[in-house]
């Protein structure tokens, strides 16, 4: 949990249980186009790469609250150059 954040940037995708990678939204409008039984899947936008920034209190259960006083990028950490990474994406 973090007390103050600021995302910047990303691309917006469209999430549902049937896509949770997401997909695009030239993709997404092509999809309903094509069945519109789609319409009722329970979508919700996200964004996709966007930039992240914290500041203040940082807590978290794998390790005690830190604070930060100024403004710091999160980044992803490794596991995306895992083996399985190819089925792994970081929507917010």
């Amino acid at each position: 949990m973090c007390q103050y954040m600021y995302r910047t940037g990303g691309l917006p995708v469209y999430v549902c249980d049937r896509r949770p990678m997401g997909v695009s939204t030239p993709a997404y409008h092509k999809l309903l186009l094509e069945n519109p039984d789609a319409r009722s899947w329970n979508w919700t936008t996200r964004l996709v790469n966007a930039s992240v920034y914290v500041r203040g209190r940082v807590s978290h259960s794998d390790h005690k609250t830190v604070v930060l006083n100024d403004w710091y990028r999160v980044v992803m950490n490794t596991e995306r150059n895992a083996p399985g990474a190819r089925s792994v994406v970081f929507l917010d």
